[in-house]
Formats: structure tokens, sequence, C-alpha cells
């Protein structure tokens, strides 16, 4: 049988990891990897389980002309760069770009829930730039527009200390809505298994709807104990990079519209907060 070749990138992260796992489980793909380190230990545990590691860098057309060279779909994933708003879209353009020359079948790109609303957040606006540069090429394509990580909440030590002090603070007590990175990558897969009913699809992500207060409930049912949280004076987020002070602003004025039962309703497994730190515990 003829395997279908799927191009990952951030390979080595938590979004491309899931895709490759979930993507490993069924024989029809042969996963080809992109990474600047093929030597990292990363990149080396994953030839080990049979996925072909290629050396890439957004910023090198020629390579990415060589990552997607016979490849069916590809995972797009970007970083922001908080001192270059523009290094990501340009990067994305890039990959878009490569990626409409080789011809791919079918795109899966993540973007950021409400990209599309003029948030004012610099790294909202680069990726809804990479969205439209996807759309112009004509491209199929499928994005995916997940909330805020939870991930981005350490487990019980100082550093969440810091970190839910900070989003105490910044989110004046309001909620806001959370994903597991993995299940974002879950959700890639499964846009990537079903190319055709995915096609030209938006598809929002998230799993939970919490407080600061409500993230201590839940460490509290988890772990037994209930964290602490600094105190930090609402001055002290001026010092913030300006993408973050802007986040924050949209946090606080509007936040992100998911619907999460609806999301639940198409992808049962997208994990609540609590289901997250069980597993994460547990490992």
């Amino acid at each position: 049988m003829n395997k279908r070749t799927v191009l990952v990138t951030g390979a080595t992260g938590k979004q491309g990891g899931a895709v490759i796992k979930s993507l490993l489980e069924d024989d029809q793909f042969q996963l080809r990897a992109l990474t600047r380190d093929p030597s990292s230990t990363s990149a080396t545990a994953l030839a080990k389980k049979g996925v072909e590691i290629v050396k890439g860098d957004f910023n090198d057309e020629s390579s990415l002309a060589s990552a997607l060279k016979g490849a069916h779909a590809a995972f797009l994933v970007t970083m922001p760069a908080p001192k270059d708003h523009e290094k990501e879209a340009k990067e994305g353009f890039r990959f878009v770009d490569a990626a409409k020359a080789a011809k791919l079948d079918h795109l899966v790109f993540t973007s950021v829930e409400d990209a599309q609303s003029n948030t004012g957040v610099p790294h909202f606006d680069s990726k809804f730039e990479i969205e439209e540069h996807i759309r112009a090429s004509g491209l199929q394509n499928t994005i995916l527009r997940p909330v805020a990580f939870m991930d981005n909440i350490p487990p019980s030590t100082m550093g969440t200390f810091g970190v839910l002090g900070l989003f105490e603070t910044a989110l004046l007590r309001k909620s806001l809505k959370w994903v597991d990175t993995t299940d974002i990558g879950k959700i890639a897969a499964v846009a990537i298994k079903k190319p055709k009913e995915y096609k030209g699809r938006i598809i929002p992500i998230a799993g939970d709807d919490l407080t600061v207060t409500q993230v201590l409930d839940t460490y509290e049912r988890v772990d037994g104990y209930r964290p602490w949280k600094a105190w930090i004076p609402s001055l002290a987020l001026k010092a913030l990079p300006f993408d973050a002070q802007q986040m924050f602003k949209f946090f606080q004025n509007r936040g992100y519209s998911t619907d999460i039962q609806a999301v639940r309703k198409e992808f049962p497994f997208v994990k609540t907060f609590e289901q997250f730190l069980k597993e994460r515990r547990a490992k």
C-alpha cells in the first residue's frame, strides 16, 4: 500500500508531537518531521519510531522545498516573535508558498481563536495574515483556532505562584478559555485523516472556561492542596511586552468566543483543565 506522506512542523513540540503520535497509530501515513537539528534527542527519538527526519528552517526556502517534496499533507505551526511582529507572518508565507509550489494536497494550520476580529494583538494579527495567505494561495486547507494553552500554567511550584498571580491581576477576575495543546494536535490529525470532510473548515478549539479562582479550586481537587498565588500590582502589567499587554486587554474587554459545548460535541476527547492536570500528574 502506498502511504501518504505528511510533513509535520513543530514535530518536537506539544502540538506537532501530538499530530505525530496520532498519525503513527494509522499505517496509511509516512511521517516526515521538519527540524533545525536532526541530531537532537527529540528528533532522534522520533526517528526510532519510523519518522523521517529532515533538516529545515522557515527562513530557508530551499530547505522547505526539499522537505515538502512528495508530501501529500502538512501540519504548520508558527511561533510568535515578540520583538518582530512581522517575522511570524513572513515565515508562514514562505512555508505556504513552498507548499503551493510543491502542489501540496492539504495544509492544516494552527492559528488562534478570534484572529479575524481585529483584536489589536500583534501575534493574533500575524496568524490571521497567514490564514489569509493560505486562502489566497488556493491550497486545500483546514484552519485550527485554539485558545490559551493549559500548558502555560506550570505544575504546583513557584512558577505557578507567579503565573497565577499575573493572570489574576491581568484578567480582572474574569474567566478565560483554555485548551490542552496535545488536543490541538489530535484535532489536526483528524483533519489530515479526513481531508474531504475538513476541507475549508475553520475549527475553534477550547476545553474549559475558568477564572483563576476556579483554576486554584481544580489544583486543590487534583493535588490535595491549594497553590499560593502571588499578588502582582496592576502597574506591573505595564512592564510586560507590548504583545502581552494587548493580549490581556483583549482578554479583559472581549475574551475568546469559542462555544466549548460545540467543540466537545465534535471532538469528545478534548480535555477539561481537571482532566489535563490529572493526566499531567500521572506522567
